[in-house]
């Protein structure tokens, strides 16, 4: 009969198997669980409980979307963990900046599809 060896975690929030399938999706769980509790927690608040996007294209049009039928602005960063890309909410001080970006993204989506 074949042992597997299961990892212990320093974290004890993470004791669910939806949350351990999640962490061994996108990093390698061995090396995640012997991280300390604040890295792991950095890293299941950064990338494991977010929606990972796996290409740019994907991204944009997201960002158009929340920001056409919700009225919400959105960034993105591409994941150092998972090598993915997460969105996130934009403070006040980037808010500009980024609604210009999501309505030149619209119109290269408009003048793509015409």
């Amino acid at each position: 009969m074949r042992t597997v060896a299961i990892p212990t975690f320093r974290n004890k929030c993470i004791s669910n198997l939806e949350t351990l399938h999640q962490i061994s999706e996108r990093t390698d769980i061995f090396k995640f669980s012997k991280l300390d509790e604040s890295k792991q927690m950095q890293i299941l608040k950064g990338c494991i409980k977010k929606y990972r996007f796996s290409c740019i294209n994907e991204v944009a049009q997201h960002l158009v979307f929340k920001y056409d039928n919700e009225a919400i602005t959105l960034n993105f960063y591409g994941c150092r963990f998972c090598g993915g890309y997460h969105v996130t909410k934009v403070n006040q001080s980037r808010r500009e900046q980024i609604e210009k970006m999501i309505i030149n993204l619209k119109n290269n989506i408009t003048e793509k599809q015409l």
